[in-house]
C-alpha cells in the first residue's frame, strides 16, 4: 500500500499516516510519502536489499551487521526513527560498527553501539552511547546536528576522514587527529583532546581543552 499526502482522522483529531501505520505491524510493504515503514531488523535489511532510499523505523530495537560479504550498502539512504528507536551497528571490518555506504542520513536514532560510516554521513537529532566515528575513507564529510554524544567523538590518522561539522550538540568527549578540520558551533563539550588537527570552536562551552599534542595545527576559538 502507498499513501501520499494523506492523514488519518478519528473524527476530532488528525494523525500522520506514518504514526498510525507504525503502530500496526504488517507483513506487506507500506510506503508513506515516499518512506517505507519498517517494524523490525529483518524488515530493515529487506528494505535495504530492495533498494529503499527512505525508511521510517517504528518504535523498537534494531540491529544491522555489515560483513566482508555484505551485498548491501546504505548509499544515498535516509533512516529515520519514529518514537524510541534503538539501533546497534556491528561490522566484521573494523572494531567499531562501520556502516557501509556514503551520503547516508540518520534521524532520531539512539545508537547503542559504536558507529561510523565508510563515507559521507549526516546525523540529525541522534544519541550515541559509545564511540562516534567520523567517515573512514575517501575524504568524505561527517555532519552532526542537534545530537547528544555520551561516548567519544573520534577520528584517527588511520583513516582519511574529511572535514567534520558539529552543530548544537552536547558532547562528553572529543578526541581526534588527522588532516581534516573539526568545526564545532554552539556546542557544549566536557572534554576535547586534540592530537594535531585543525579545530574551529565557535560559540562553544568547553570544560577541558587539551592542546598539549598540537604542534602544527591551528586551533581557533571565537
Amino acid at each position: 500500500a502507498t499513501f501520499t499526502n494523506c492523514v488519518v482522522t478519528d473524527g476530532e483529531k488528525e494523525y500522520g499516516v506514518e504514526e498510525y501505520v507504525s503502530k500496526r505491524e504488517n507483513s506487506g510493504v507500506i510506503t508513506v510519502d515516499g518512506k517505507q515503514i519498517v517494524h523490525n531488523a529483518a524488515g530493515l535489511e529487506k528494505a535495504i536489499n530492495a533498494g529503499a532510499k527512505a525508511v521510517i523505523l517504528a518504535e523498537g530495537d534494531y540491529a544491522l551487521r555489515f560483513t566482508n560479504n555484505t551485498n548491501f550498502n546504505l548509499n544515498d539512504m535516509t533512516i529515520e526513527g519514529l518514537g524510541n528507536v534503538n539501533l546497534s551497528i556491528s561490522s566484521s571490518e573494523a572494531w567499531y560498527g562501520r556502516v557501509q555506504g556514503s551520503n547516508v542520513t540518520f534521524e532520531n536514532i539512539h545508537f547503542t553501539s559504536s558507529v561510523g560510516a565508510t563515507g559521507k554521513a549526516t546525523y540529525n537529532n541522534c544519541t550515541f552511547d559509545d564511540w562516534t566515528i567520523c567517515a573512514s575513507s575517501n575524504n568524505e564529510e561527517t555532519t552532526f546536528n542537534n545530537c547528544t554524544i555520551n561516548g567519544c567523538l573520534n577520528t584517527s590518522t588511520d583513516f582519511s576522514s574529511g572535514d567534520v561539522f558539529v552543530n548544537n550538540c552536547e558532547i562528553a568527549k572529543a578526541e581526534y587527529s588527522g588532516s581534516m578540520t573539526m568545526n564545532f558551533v554552539d556546542c557544549q563539550i566536557d572534554e576535547i583532546i586534540i592530537w594535531n588537527a585543525n579545530t574551529n570552536l565557535t560559540n562553544c562551552q568547553v570544560t577541558t581543552l587539551d592542546t598539549s599534542n598540537v604542534t602544527n595545527a591551528t586551533v581557533t576559538i571565537k
